[in-house]
């Protein structure tokens, strides 16, 4: 079972990150990522990442979360969210500023090696899974992945099950999504 078909190609990361995607909808928010991050708005995705990589691992931790925050918050802002809370300057909040930090490293590492993919991203190899049964929900009103990926998947899977929940955004959590992840885990349960 899959929830929320991220291909890792290079037109996913540019919809979610790029100029040419999700940003057209979100421009204030896409404008505030790249003034948190000393950029001019037509940086490019090359140019995000590499600012965000920079100042992740920086050695001052003030900048370095202060990155982690400003792409935290374009996330949130992607899947219509209230920005995450910044943790209060404490032992455990420290250490939850650094799990963040690192978390966000990690994703900016992949996002800037193409998930050490080709530029078919997942889709390269796909012919291998053929044969396997794969149910699919994927949020028909996803901004983060589009459903169009959850759509090319399901088509190159003979054995695949799409179920595009109307009106589902990304979060297994979202009211419409949940109940269909139910189903579909329990449908997968009874048929083994």
């Amino acid at each position: 079972m899959l929830r929320g078909v991220f291909l890792a190609r290079a037109e996913d990361l540019e919809w979610f990150a790029g100029t040419g995607g999700i940003a057209r909808q979100l421009p204030q928010a896409y404008a505030e990522l790249h003034g948190a991050l000393g950029l001019p708005p037509g940086a490019g995705l090359a140019g995000l990442l590499d600012a965000l990589h920079v100042r992740l691992a920086e050695a001052d931790p003030h900048i370095a979360f202060a990155a982690a925050q400003a792409w935290t918050a374009w996330e949130a802002a992607v899947m219509g969210m209230a920005p995450r809370e910044v943790p209060p300057d404490t032992p455990a909040g420290r250490a939850q500023r650094e799990r963040r930090i690192g978390r966000n490293r990690i994703h900016v590492h992949y996002c800037r090696a193409g998930f050490f993919l080709g530029p078919r991203g997942c889709l390269d190899g796909i012919e291998a899974l053929s044969e396997l049964p794969v149910t699919l929900v994927h949020g028909g009103a996803d901004p983060v992945c589009r459903p169009e990926g959850a759509r090319l998947l399901a088509g190159l899977l003979p054995n695949a099950t799409l179920n595009l929940v109307p009106g589902a955004g990304h979060l297994a959590q979202d009211p419409a999504l949940a109940p269909a992840l139910r189903y579909a885990l329990d449908a997968a349960l009874a048929a083994d």
